[in-house]
């Protein structure tokens, strides 16, 4: 089993790839207005997509590629100020659940794919994916000593996020990104074996819908 700081480093060197051009650009497409519908590299909005926020490059057919590539997937987690009143640094149990219930998720699904061959080898019929789970925050207070409890309509928010890049040339020609909470089907008192089951569950939500992302990019 892989530990913690060695999927870690390996979200990190996920990150760096994403960060600059994946989150920057899609914050600066969605705060670009209604006007222009463009991203800061010349992408153009999606409406009515799978995730809230996505864009295509201009001209581009993704139907054209055949097969792709699937990239480690990416964790990061947010500081939160210790005075915070709402969010809560998350420990290192709860990391370690994250990073053996989310990657494996979302591998499990996107494996499902239909509209790609998966390859482990770039081509020119193959685009890479970068996915990942980022800016990850807490809302689950540290459990109470005695008979105190919690009860919790949100354990948390993340961002996620699916990046498309050309895997000979690494030009981006799609992505797709949207802030969602973490939220139990159901109030219960918060605890660490609940808690992990809700992380499961919406980590098995959220790896379906990438799939369907990119399952919807291929018919663009």
């Amino acid at each position: 089993m892989k530990t913690l700081s060695s999927v870690l480093t390996v979200s990190a060197m996920c990150g760096m790839l994403m960060s600059a051009p994946l989150v920057h650009s899609a914050t600066a497409g969605a705060e670009a207005g209604t006007h222009t519908q463009l991203s800061s590299d010349g992408l153009i909005r999606l409406h009515d997509s799978v995730l809230k926020q996505a864009w295509i490059k201009p001209g581009v057919d993704l139907g054209a590629y055949t097969k792709i590539m699937l990239l480690p997937v990416g964790l990061t987690f947010k500081d939160v100020p210790h005075h915070s009143r709402d969010t809560y640094p998350i420990t290192d149990q709860q990391k370690q659940t994250l990073v053996d219930v989310v990657p494996e998720a979302l591998g499990a699904e996107l494996a499902k794919l239909t509209s790609y061959e998966l390859t482990n080898a770039p081509g020119g019929n193959v685009l890479t994916a970068s996915s990942g789970v980022l800016d990850i925050v807490s809302y689950v207070p540290p459990e109470p000593i005695g008979r105190g409890a919690h009860f919790l309509r949100t354990l948390g928010e993340a961002t996620l996020v699916i990046e498309l890049r050309v895997s000979m040339t690494g030009e981006v020609v799609a992505r797709a990104i949207e802030r969602r909470a973490v939220s139990p089907a159901f109030v219960h008192r918060s605890n660490a074996v609940s808690n992990r089951a809700d992380v499961r569950n919406a980590a098995s939500r959220w790896a379906a819908d990438l799939r369907r992302q990119l399952e919807e990019f291929s018919r663009l």
